[in-house]
């Protein structure tokens, strides 16, 4: 995350995730994959804040980096969903003015798989431009 390879980030989720067995918790709820995403990305020194409330809702998670800010919204449906969320409750508006790039990435899980389903990145720039 610190040099902002999101595929890199995800890949290494799935790997993790790949190795966790079966019978140890549960991949049915959201809370779980929020639970060890916070966890790895904490151990890894970075700076992660989780269920960060705002005006509008409570985001799941915030990642800040030197040059970064990501928006982190988590669902076991699918990302569209999760980027659908971040945009109608506008969890990155207390980002805005900050000087690093700002990212709003939704991230889902599949029950079965107990693995990263999908996930979409779209940059604030993208945003405010679909809001014109």
């Amino acid at each position: 995350m610190r040099e902002n390879d999101i595929d890199m980030f995800i890949l290494t989720l799935r790997s993790i995730f790949a190795k966790i067995p079966k019978n140890l918790g549960t991949g049915k709820y959201e809370s779980y994959y929020h639970t060890v995403i916070y966890l790895i990305l904490k151990f890894m020194g970075i700076h992660i804040k989780v269920e960060e409330r705002t005006n509008h809702g409570i985001i799941d998670a915030v990642v800040e980096t030197y040059a970064s800010i990501y928006v982190m919204e988590f669902k076991m449906s699918d990302a569209k969903s999760a980027i659908a969320q971040i945009k109608e409750k506008r969890y990155y508006e207390p980002y805005m003015a900050d000087k690093r790039k700002v990212f709003c990435m939704g991230i889902a899980f599949n029950e079965k798989d107990r693995n990263v389903k999908d996930f979409e990145v779209v940059s604030l720039e993208e945003i405010l431009e679909e809001e014109k």
